[in-house]
């Protein structure tokens, strides 16, 4: 089978069915993990509260250094474990990156529940802006949505010049 038919064979399955794997979404093109995501659900932070391991999908092109350093730091070296997510309500919560075989747990953020900037949809927004973090994680904001049981896909938006840019993809397994 090529590239294209698995990709789209992928795609079917996981839009008909809400499941695939977090292997599987690597096989995607950013429109259909666009289409995933939309038709995916809000997580309740119940659901997600404690360790995630993460994984690198896609970055989105923001510029070409972006996305290499994206892809080194995250999946060529491993260097992203995945996240923490500790529940303090019903719509609110917070967690921090595990990174470099767990012994380091670093960028923490906030969560609420919150309007997706890919549509007209909530999704678990996770805010960078604390004061334990650089100024350049600050102006990071990842949203998360349920794709199945157990699997979220995420986004990354980094502002630049005041405006949000998605700057990739990213997987999550309970």
């Amino acid at each position: 089978m090529d590239t294209t038919q698995e990709r789209s064979d992928v795609a079917k399955s996981a839009r008909s069915t809400r499941t695939c794997t977090a292997d599987g979404l690597l096989k995607l093109e950013s429109d259909e993990l666009l289409k995933l995501y939309r038709g995916a659900s809000t997580p309740r932070l119940r659901d997600i509260s404690g360790d995630t391991i993460g994984k690198l999908v896609m970055g989105c092109g923001i510029t070409p250094l972006i996305d290499r350093w994206l892809s080194g730091l995250l999946r060529e070296t491993n260097g992203w474990n995945g996240k923490t997510f500790r529940q303090q309500d019903d719509r609110r919560g917070d967690g921090y990156n595990r990174m470099f075989e767990e012994t380091r747990h670093m960028f923490p953020f906030n969560t609420h529940i919150g309007r997706s900037r890919a549509g007209d949809f909530d999704a678990l927004q996770l805010d960078y802006d604390v004061p334990e973090n650089p100024l350049h994680i600050r102006a990071v904001k990842d949203e998360i949505r349920e794709l199945s049981p157990g699997l979220y896909l995420g986004q990354a938006y980094v502002r630049i010049l005041g405006r949000s840019r998605l700057a990739c993809y990213f997987s999550l397994v309970k």
